[in-house]
Formats: structure tokens, sequence, C-alpha cells
């Protein structure tokens, strides 16, 4: 007989038409693949088709089914979820299994973590992996001090303990700086002669004579400085600074 009238396997079906372009004239199990993903209709049959409608690249939890980010798992979907084997995140490649659905998966990208792991445990050693578990079998939605591991109370007080030493600290700090900005404000010039003084004084101090010491009339404003007061170089008296405060007189600055 001609190849087009010969069966191989025995199936009832042709050689040039068992399966496309007769791929399985030699498996009795599979003679078509509707889809074209590469697995044959026959779910039961060599490399089975979980889905023979949809085309599919899956083959981790079941074949020829949608899997998004190609990492070998199956998208969830009617009648096949998380607790089949279904993608636990199916657009991220590095992770697929989350067993205590806690947010945190099972795969772990830290080398350091698999000392402390089972062989048992479910997850890998995986470059990139994002949001591993350290405790994969135990549910926590915590990222400290290990994350996907309970909370330890000894962590909770060593933390707490460390941000209260941090606020009081800055309240410290920010009252040494109030403290020492007011004594700043407040200072005031050394005085070397006071506007009260007797003009006999004045005389006996300096070679100048008692009445160009006097100080400036009360009513004559001066220029404000940086630091509050008001400044005045007398004209009658050269090179000879004056200063007055809140005080409202006059006082020779030093």
């Amino acid at each position: 007989c001609s190849e087009a009238e010969s069966d191989d396997d025995g199936d009832g079906v042709y050689n040039t038409i068992d399966g496309p372009d007769g791929i399985y004239k030699d498996d009795a199990t599979q003679s078509a693949d509707s889809d074209g993903d590469g697995y044959g209709d026959n779910i039961n049959g060599t490399d089975g088709d979980s889905c023979p409608e949809i085309h599919g690249t899956s083959s981790e939890d079941r074949r020829g089914c949608k899997d998004t980010d190609g990492d070998g798992y199956s998208d969830p979907g009617s009648g096949w979820g998380l607790s089949d084997g279904a993608d636990a995140w199916e657009t991220e490649d590095t992770q697929w299994s989350d067993f205590d659905e806690d947010g945190y998966y099972d795969n772990y990208d830290n080398t350091a973590w698999t000392a402390t792991r089972e062989s048992d445990w479910p997850g890998k050693y995986v470059v990139g992996a994002r949001f591993g578990d350290k405790c994969p079998l135990n549910a926590s939605d915590s990222a400290y001090p290990d994350p996907g591991c309970p909370v330890k109370q000894g962590s909770i007080l060593d933390y707490g303990n460390m941000m209260l030493i941090v606020i009081v600290f800055l309240v410290v700090s920010g009252i040494i700086g109030l403290v020492v900005a007011i004594g700043m404000k407040q200072k005031k010039p050394k005085k070397r002669k006071s506007a009260g003084r007797s003009q006999q004084s004045l005389a006996g101090e300096s070679a100048m004579s008692a009445e160009s010491l006097e100080p400036p009339n009360v009513e004559i404003e001066g220029v404000v400085g940086d630091d509050g007061f008001e400044w005045l170089e007398w004209p009658e008296q050269s090179d000879i600074w004056w200063f007055r405060d809140d005080s409202g007189y006059w006082s020779q600055w030093e």
C-alpha cells in the first residue's frame, strides 16, 4: 500500500493524516493536534494536551495551556487553581509557587538561606527570584526581620528601642539647638561707656572733651543691623559708633 493508504500504528488513521504532517503515524495514542502546540488532543495519550483547543506552552503542572510568563506553569483559570498547581504569579517568570499563600513566594535568590532550608520545602534557588519567602511553610506577611517569617518578639522590642533612642536624640538635639539660637539672639554687645555716665567720668577716660562724648539724641534714628540693634556713627564723634536696643537709649560700642 502507498503511504496514504498505510496505518503503521494501527489506530485507524492513515499515516499522512495521523497528526500534523503525519507526526503521530507511529503513536497509536495520538492522531491529532488541533491547536498546533505540539501536544496531542488525547489528554490520556503521549504528551496529552490539557487544553486541546488553546495553543499553550505550559509543561509543568499541565501541558499545552496558556503560560503568560513562560515559566512552564499554566495560568490559573476556570477549574484549575493554585491548589492544583497553577502559577501563583502568572506574570513573573522567577516565581510560580506560594505554598503558604502569604504573598511571599517559594523560590529564593539568597544563597545564605540554603543552609536553613529542608530538602522537602517547596521552591528552589533561582537567580533574581523576587519576593522570596525564607519560611515557605509558615504564613506571615511581615518583611522584618526575614520576609515571610513570623515576627520574633525580641526583634520587635529591639526595633522599638532603636526607634525610641532615635526619637529622643532628635528631640534633645532640637531643644539644644533652640536654646542656642535664642541665646545668640538675645546676646548684647559689650558696653564700653554707658549713656548714663557723667561727663566728668568720660573726660577722665578720654582725651576728648566731655561734651564730644555725649550720646546722640534719643530721637535720632540709626540703621538697624542684622543683630536687631540700631547703629549710628555720630558725625561729631568720628570713628565712634553708638548702638541702642529696646531700652531706647544710646550706648557707646567698644
